[in-house]
C-alpha cells in the first residue's frame, strides 16, 4: 500500500494543474474553474499532513490579481463529516466504512502511549490506508467532500484571476501550506487522440498524456453499432508517471497503450475514450474511432514429399501435401540454381488453391533446380517453404579437350595451353604429369583448373631427360572426359656427367699409353685428354676423342712429374668433372725401374699380391687398390716384393697395380693391373 500513495501522489505532482510546492510538507492545490464556482482539491503530500489536517481542518483565503485584500472563505475550519455523519453515510457499504476507520481511528489513536516499534508500525499503516483513501477520494467525489479535501468558492466571478491560499489552522508549521492560481475562463478539456493499431481479431489504443491535463484517469467505451457505448475496461486507466525524452532531449509523457480482443476480423467496430478528472468529473470524447481486426494469420507452410524427373522429357516435378485453411487463395513458385542464390519468378498471378505440384520443363541435364513454394491467403499473408533442390541426373561425360600444348623453358618454367570445351557445364580441367609414358598420372595442381592454361615450375636438376603430360575435363556433375594424347616434353639438361676411370697409363718405347674407362653417362658427346705437369702447375688439353675411345697414345714428354686425366662433356655441353688424377714419372731413361712377374692370388678372404722388378733397386712400392665401391687410392707403402691385403670383403672385385718410388720421390712406370674377386 505504500507503494500505491508514492504513486498517487507522483501522478499527481505529474498532472502540474495549478499546484504549487514541491516540499514533502507542502499542501498540494489543485483548481478548475465551473459554472458553479472554482473548485479547489487538497492533497497533503504525507500521511502525517493528512491526518493533522483531518484533526485542524483547513483555512482557506483567496486574493484577486489587482486586489490586495486576502479574504478568508471558511468561517469554520474546512474538516471531515463528524462520526455520526460517516456513519450515515456508511450503512453497511465497505468503502465508506474504510473512510470512517481510516479517518477517525488514525484520529483518536492515543500517540502518546505508543512505544518506538509501535509508533513505527503506526507511521507505516497510516502511510497505507492514506494511499489507498486517496485513491478513492479521486475516484469517488462524495469520499472527497466528506474528507474535507474538496472546497468550492461559489463566490468566485467570471473573467478573474485568482490566487487561493490554504494552511491547516493552528499549525506553525508554515510548510504545511500550498498554493494555487487560476483563471476564471470557461475552458473545455482537450481529450488525448486515441491512436488504433488493428491487429488479428485485437485492437491496441495508444494515447499519450499531455502537460496540464487535468485528466486523472481514464476508460475506454466500445459500440458496434456507433450509438450505445459500453465501458471495456473495468478499472481505470490510470496516467503514466514516467517521462520519455524526444529528439531534442526534451522530457515528455510516456506512451499509454490499452488492448482490447475482437469477436471477428473485418467486422466495425466504434470506440472513444473517456477522461475522469480529480473531481471525478467524466469527459467524454467527441472523436470516434472506427477499427476492424485484420487477419495476420499466414496460411500454413507447404509440406513438400517428393520430387522426381523424366530424362525422356527433361523435367522435374515437385509434389507436396497441403491442409489448406479456408481461406486459402493460391501458391506462387520460384526457382534459383543456388539454395541461396536470386530466385526468379515462374508464374504471374496466383495457382488453382487444389494445386499440389508443379513441373520444370527444358530442364538442363546436371544443374541445380532449387524451387520456393509461396502460399498466399485471401487477404495477402503468405508463408514460404524453404528452397527443395532438384536435378536430372548427368551421366555423359564432357569431350576430350582440343589444342593441348606444353612447354617447359631452361629454367624449368612449365607452360600448358588447352581449348575452351564447349559443353556449358563444365566445372574445369585436370593437368596430369609423369616422368615416364606409361607412369602413374600425378596431377601438379591437386585442384580443378578453371582457365584454359597452367603455369607451374618443374625441377629440371634431374637424370630424366622428359616429361609427358595430359589433361581431361570436368563437368558439374564430376564426371570425367577421356584424356588427351600424352605429350613428351624434353627438359633442359643440367646434370653434369659422371667421370671416367684412367685404368693404366705406361711408357712405351716412342710413346705414353693411357687407357680408361669411359663416363657411365649415356649422353656423352665427347671425351678430353689432360695432363698436369706438375714444373708447370697446370693441366694441358691433349686431345678431345670421341665419346666411345678408351685408348690415346701420347708422345713422350720431357722428363719429369706428370699426371693424367679424362674429362667427359655431354651433348648439352655440361663437362663432368675430371677423373682420378694418374701419376707418372718421365726419367732420362724410362726403363731404368719397371715392375715384373707382378701376380695377385686370393687365399683365405685375402689379396695376396707378389712381384719383381728390373733396373736399379727402389726405395719403396707404392700398392694402389680400386674397387668396385671406393674410388682408386694408395693402400700400402712398403720395400719388399710381396704384400697381403687383409682388409678385402666379400661380392667384391678389387683392381692393383704397383709404381716404384726412390728415394728423391720420384715415381716410375707403374705395374700392369690386375683383378681379383671375392
Amino acid at each position: 500500500m505504500k507503494k500505491i500513495t508514492i504513486v498517487i501522489i507522483a501522478i499527481m505532482l505529474n498532472l502540474g494543474i495549478n499546484a504549487q510546492g514541491i516540499d514533502a510538507d507542502t499542501l498540494l492545490v489543485f483548481s478548475k474553474y465551473t459554472p458553479e464556482g472554482v473548485m479547489l482539491k487538497i492533497a497533503p503530500q504525507r500521511a502525517q499532513t493528512w491526518l493533522l489536517g483531518a484533526e485542524n481542518g483547513y483555512e482557506i483565503r483567496r486574493t484577486e490579481i489587482g486586489n490586495e485584500d486576502i479574504q478568508l472563505l471558511t468561517e469554520t475550519p474546512l474538516k471531515p463529516y463528524n462520526k455520526d455523519e460517516f456513519k450515515k453515510m456508511a450503512n453497511g457499504d465497505s468503502v465508506y466504512s474504510f473512510q470512517k476507520n481510516a479517518v477517525f481511528d488514525n484520529i483518536t489513536k492515543n500517540k502518546s502511549e505508543m512505544s518506538v516499534s509501535q509508533r513505527i508500525m503506526f507511521v507505516d499503516r497510516l502511510q497505507n490506508d492514506y494511499g489507498f483513501y486517496f485513491l478513492l477520494a479521486s475516484r469517488i467525489r462524495e469520499i472527497s467532500i466528506s474528507s474535507g479535501l474538496e472546497f468550492i468558492d461559489k463566490t468566485a466571478k467570471k473573467d478573474r484571476t485568482y490566487i487561493y491560499s490554504i494552511k491547516i489552522k493552528d499549525d506553525k508549521n508554515s510548510s504545511h501550506a500550498g498554493n494555487s492560481i487560476i483563471t476564471t475562463t470557461e475552458q473545455g478539456v482537450a481529450l488525448p487522440e486515441l491512436v488504433a493499431i488493428e491487429g488479428d481479431s485485437s485492437v491496441q489504443f495508444r494515447w499519450m498524456q499531455g502537460d496540464n491535463n487535468p485528466i486523472f484517469c481514464y476508460y475506454i467505451e466500445k459500440s458496434v453499432d456507433n450509438k450505445i457505448f459500453e465501458k471495456v475496461n473495468k478499472s481505470p486507466i490510470y496516467n503514466s508517471t514516467e517521462k520519455i525524452s524526444d529528439s531534442t532531449g526534451v522530457k515528455k509523457q510516456a506512451i499509454i497503450t490499452y488492448n482490447d480482443k475482437l469477436d471477428a476480423n473485418y467486422k466495425p467496430y466504434y470506440y472513444r475514450i473517456i477522461g475522469i478528472d480529480l473531481w471525478s468529473s467524466e469527459i467524454i470524447s467527441k472523436d470516434i474511432v472506427k477499427v476492424m481486426g485484420r487477419d495476420l494469420t499466414a496460411p500454413p507452410v507447404p509440406n513438400m514429399i517428393k520430387v522426381s524427373t523424366d530424362k525422356k522429357n527433361k523435367s522435374i516435378t515437385y509434389k507436396w501435401e497441403y491442409n489448406s485453411p479456408s481461406d486459402f487463395a493460391g501458391y506462387k513458385f520460384y526457382v534459383s540454381d543456388k539454395y541461396k542464390g536470386e530466385y526468379k519468378s515462374l508464374n504471374d498471378s496466383l495457382s488453382s488453391p487444389t494445386t499440389n505440384s508443379y513441373t520444370i520443363d527444358s530442364a538442363g541435364e546436371g544443374e541445380a533446380y532449387y524451387l520456393r513454394i509461396i502460399a498466399f491467403d485471401t487477404v495477402g499473408n503468405y508463408s514460404v517453404s524453404n528452397p527443395k533442390p532438384g536435378m536430372l541426373a548427368d551421366i555423359y561425360p564432357p569431350t576430350t579437350p582440343k589444342g593441348f600444348k606444353a612447354s617447359i623453358d631452361t629454367n624449368g618454367i612449365l607452360k600448358l595451353v588447352w581449348n575452351k570445351n564447349p559443353e556449358s557445364d563444365i566445372r574445369g580441367y585436370k593437368v596430369f604429369g609423369g616422368n615416364t609414358k606409361l607412369s602413374r598420372k600425378i596431377a601438379p595442381t591437386g585442384y580443378i583448373i578453371t582457365d584454359t592454361f597452367f603455369v607451374d615450375t618443374i625441377w629440371v636438376n634431374t637424370l630424366s631427360k622428359h616429361k609427358y603430360f595430359t589433361m581431361v575435363a570436368v563437368d558439374r556433375n564430376y564426371n570425367i572426359s577421356k584424356s588427351t594424347s600424352v605429350i613428351k616434353v624434353n627438359l633442359p639438361d643440367r646434370i653434369s656427367p659422371s667421370a671416367g676411370i684412367i685404368n693404366n697409363v705406361s711408357i712405351e718405347e716412342e710413346h705414353i699409353r693411357i687407357n680408361w674407362t669411359p663416363s657411365a653417362s649415356d649422353d656423352i658427346a665427347k671425351q678430353v685428354i689432360l695432363r698436369h705437369n706438375h714444373k708447370q702447375n697446370e693441366w694441358e688439353t691433349i686431345s678431345d676423342v670421341s665419346n666411345t675411345d678408351t685408348t690415346f697414345l701420347d708422345i713422350i714428354p720431357e722428363q719429369g712429374r706428370y699426371e693424367y686425366s679424362i674429362m667427359a662433356i655431354d651433348s648439352s655441353g655440361n663437362k663432368g668433372e675430371l677423373s682420378y688424377a694418374y701419376p707418372l714419372v718421365i726419367k732420362a731413361k724410362a726403363s731404368d725401374i719397371t715392375i715384373t712377374d707382378f701376380k695377385v692370388k686370393k687365399k683365405n678372404g685375402q689379396s695376396i699380391l707378389t712381384w719383381n722388378s728390373k733396373g736399379e733397386k727402389p726405395k719403396f712400392y707404392l700398392i694402389y687398390r680400386k674397387s668396385r665401391n671406393n674410388d682408386l687410392s694408395i693402400i700400402a707403402s712398403i720395400k719388399d716384393t710381396k704384400f697381403t691385403d687383409k682388409s678385402t670383403k666379400k661380392d667384391n672385385t678389387y683392381t692393383y697395380y704397383i709404381i716404384p718410388q726412390d728415394e728423391n720421390g720420384v715415381l716410375y712406370s707403374p705395374s700392369k693391373t690386375k683383378k681379383v674377386g671375392f
